[in-house]
Formats: structure tokens, C-alpha cells, sequence
């Protein structure tokens, strides 16, 4: 079996029932974008409205081909930490894609697509979280404080009369999906997925 990993932006750990069948249709409003019909209801509607139709594509395949009791990792990039100079988005999704636990990198080893810099699959937990730790000695600047510990950082520089630090700029939102008994999927944002 294999987890596909998801990265979106920021948002807290909140564990989210997806839907299994579909709503009744509602109007739009403004500026909302419509699923599309072959879309998945599984996919919770803060992911779709905001990935391109290519990764929509590629994370329905991955959901409707994911094995029972595996995640998926979904990364909802943030293009303002890719335009921090010296960041480099690409390194760090190849990075991700090519990581494996004996440390050689593999070429296309957890893409689910290889179109995709979004939808990644894995064994299991435990190896997404080993990826996560290796990633961590290797790019650090991916890692940001926390709101709790930026703002602790502010109140120390005002006492200390300080220049204020800037606000943390998160690399991406990170979801992660699992099929559960019954064949539906919950889905869970973890904003603490990135934090240093």
C-alpha cells in the first residue's frame, strides 16, 4: 500500500468527514469556482477551489486509486514563499518526490504523477514522517514558527527595543487523506506541518 501526500497552505489540524455523494445543486457566487461533475465529492471543496484542473485531475485519479487505510499527501504550494530570493520551489518538490529511507535519491518515487508537484503517495505514516524529518535537515527555510512562537519573538523584540521580526511566510498547506472503513475519505489540514 502507499500514502499520498498533499501540500496546501496554511490552516489548522482540523480532521474533516468528507462528503460521499454529491449536494444539491446551489448557486455560485461570485468568484467561486464550480467542481467539476467527474470530480470525486471526496475532495474537500478548500482543495479544489484553488488547485489547477491538471492537479484536480491527478488527485481524483489518486483518491479513486488509493489502497484502504493509506494517505495521500496533497502540497498546496504558496507562491509568496516561492518568490522569497534564494527559496527554490523545485528543489524541494524533487527533493520530496525523490526521497527514500535509505537516503538515494529515486527519480520519481512518490509523484503520483509525474505531472504533478502537488499529489504524492507513500508506503505509510511513518515513512511520510521520516521524509518530513530528512526534509527538514535539508531545507530548512521550508519550516517556519509557529503563530504562537512568532508572537512570543515580537514581544521579546519590543522589550528588548528590537526591530520587529517579519511575519513567517509558510511553503505550503499540507493535507493528508485516508480512506477509512466504510470506503468514504477524511481528509485533515495540518497547519502545524510545516512549523519549525
Amino acid at each position: 500500500g502507499g500514502v499520498v501526500a498533499v501540500v496546501v497552505a496554511t490552516c489548522p489540524s482540523v480532521p474533516m468527514s468528507l462528503p460521499r455523494a454529491s449536494s444539491p445543486q446551489q448557486s455560485t457566487p461570485p468568484g467561486k469556482r464550480v467542481k467539476p461533475r467527474t470530480l470525486s465529492t471526496d475532495i474537500p471543496s478548500e482543495l479544489f477551489e484553488e488547485l489547477p484542473d491538471k492537479e484536480l485531475q491527478i488527485l481524483e485519479q489518486a483518491i479513486e486509486n488509493m489502497p484502504d487505510e493509506d494517505p495521500l499527501l496533497i502540497l498546496k504550494m504558496n507562491a509568496a514563499w516561492a518568490a522569497i530570493p534564494g527559496n527554490n520551489l523545485q528543489q524541494v518538490v524533487n527533493y520530496i518526490d525523490q526521497w527514500s529511507p535509505q537516503g538515494a535519491q529515486q527519480p520519481g518515487n512518490h509523484r503520483v504523477n509525474p505531472a504533478s508537484d502537488v499529489v504524492y503517495q507513500w508506503k505509510d505514516d511513518r515513512e511520510l514522517n521520516d521524509m518530513k524529518t530528512d526534509l527538514r535537515q535539508r531545507f530548512p527555510n521550508v519550516f517556519h514558527a509557529s503563530p504562537a512562537v512568532h508572537q512570543q519573538l515580537v514581544a521579546l523584540s519590543a522589550a528588548a527595543g528590537l526591530p520587529m521580526p517579519p511575519p513567517p511566510v509558510p511553503f505550503a498547506e499540507a493535507w493528508i487523506i485516508h480512506k477509512v472503513d466504510d470506503g468514504a475519505h477524511d481528509a485533515a489540514v495540518h497547519k502545524d506541518y510545516f512549523y519549525a
